[in-house]
């Protein structure tokens, strides 16, 4: 039997309209099979932009001011004992839908603690926080990203009514649930470029990431400062690339 003759018969266009279907046809297949091998594997991917050490001078004016000209928020993780009390800034930073967070009372580094002084520094902070601005506080910022790994802060963490706690120093794998274990990108002066695309890559391969700054100033004073014209870079590198921002309180909304 001939197989090739019967082959070429079947497919063999009757017309030129016919040959136009049949193209048509494999167009829309390669084109179908492009998007789909192509499509990222999360539709939407978030970023959630956590700000650390924050009250000190009023830390976190500058950065608010210029996310606000993208429509973005943030969360400021407040040093109790840095805080200014009579400063209006985290309040209206609460009223404009950014989420505070407890980087403990004083910035000790909680791994070296013992569990009084754990109560007090992650309890008692996140007491004074809600407290003072009305606010629930469910995230906290490990000061030197010490602490992640002891199951004793851990224990306090949960206790005190804490969901979701990070560091800074290490890439920890994170899809958006609970933890107390969740890593984030620093962004500072001297590579924020390629720090904001690692985010950008974390957040297309997890459909999450965290990126952590500290100050945004021109002087750039105090330690993993970016100027106002590199933080915006940094923020038009999210946007570009469809990011949507989004806080930790965002993830306990309900879909």
């Amino acid at each position: 039997m001939d197989y090739e003759s019967m082959f070429r018969k079947a497919f063999k266009p009757r017309s030129a309209f016919s040959l136009v279907v049949r193209v048509t046809i494999l167009i829309q297949i390669l084109f179908a099979c492009l998007f789909f091998f192509s499509s990222p594997p999360h539709t939407t991917r978030y970023v959630i932009l956590a700000f650390d050490d924050s009250g000190q001078d009023n830390q976190g004016d500058e950065s608010a001011r210029i996310m606000g000209e993208y429509g973005y928020k943030g969360v400021a993780f407040l040093v109790v004992e840095w805080a200014d009390k009579s400063s209006p800034v985290w309040s209206s930073l609460v009223e404009r839908g950014w989420e505070l967070g407890s980087h403990t009372w004083s910035h000790k580094n909680v791994s070296h603690l013992s569990t009084e002084m754990l109560y007090h520094e992650i309890l008692d902070s996140r007491n004074w926080i809600e407290q003072t601005f009305n606010v629930t506080v469910i995230s906290f910022a490990y000061p030197y990203s010490k602490g992640s790994d002891n199951q004793t802060v851990i224990r306090v963490l949960a206790e005190a009514g804490y969901l979701y706690a990070r560091e800074s120093m290490r890439r920890i794998e994170w899809e958006g649930a609970r933890s107390f274990q969740i890593g984030s990108c620093p962004i500072k002066h001297d590579d924020y470029e390629t720090q904001i695309a690692k985010v950008i890559d974390d957040s297309r391969k997890k459909g999450i990431a965290v990126a952590m700054f500290h100050r945004v100033n021109s002087d750039l004073e105090g330690w993993g400062s970016l100027t106002p014209q590199e933080f915006r870079y940094c923020l038009e590198q999210i946007r570009r690339n469809n990011l949507e921002v989004i806080t930790f309180k965002d993830l306990e909304k309900p879909d």
